[in-house]
């Protein structure tokens, strides 16, 4: 079973920023460990996300669809409703970007998880970000290096 819901930011800040996959060989290795084993998840909308980056990323996540993606089904098209009510400007504010945040929020409150995130600033009501909303719905909301320490992964 999923602990954790990554959104885009964090899986491309693994990809191509400070974990890149080329240097961080054993970050990945157990990356794809916890994939296949079914213990992080994402939502559809993350795997369309990072499609436009054409990095190798999409590929790498669609190649694990199987135990990574979470379809979006009834529970999670409600608790998507519900993020956007309350904060109806992850809608209005992302001219194209960011889209699948409040699926990434909707994913972990259905799934009684926490979400992994690269977000460090809170937002506000107008500008918000996934760690602001998931202080609000009290969703767990941590960081890739957090992620790594829960996990107790050291890497010599």
């Amino acid at each position: 079973m999923a602990t954790h819901c990554f959104d885009s930011s964090s899986l491309i800040e693994c990809w191509s920023g400070r974990y890149r996959r080329t240097t961080f060989t054993g970050l990945w290795t157990r990356l794809e460990e916890v994939a296949e084993a079914g213990e992080i998840c994402i939502p559809e909308e993350v795997l369309d996300e990072v499609k436009k980056k054409e990095d190798g990323l999409h590929n790498f996540l669609k190649d694990r669809k199987e135990r990574l993606v979470v379809p979006l089904d009834a529970e999670v098209m409600a608790g998507t409703k519900e993020v956007l009510a309350e904060f109806p400007r992850f809608a209005g504010e992302m001219r194209g970007r960011n889209k699948a945040d409040p699926f990434v929020i909707a994913t972990a409150r259905a799934k009684g998880i926490a979400v992994v995130t690269e977000e460090g600033a809170r937002g506000t009501k107008n500008r918000p970000k996934i760690p602001l909303a998931c202080q609000h719905f009290s969703i767990g909301c941590i960081s890739v290096l957090d992620y790594i320490e829960h996990k107790g992964w050291t890497f010599p």
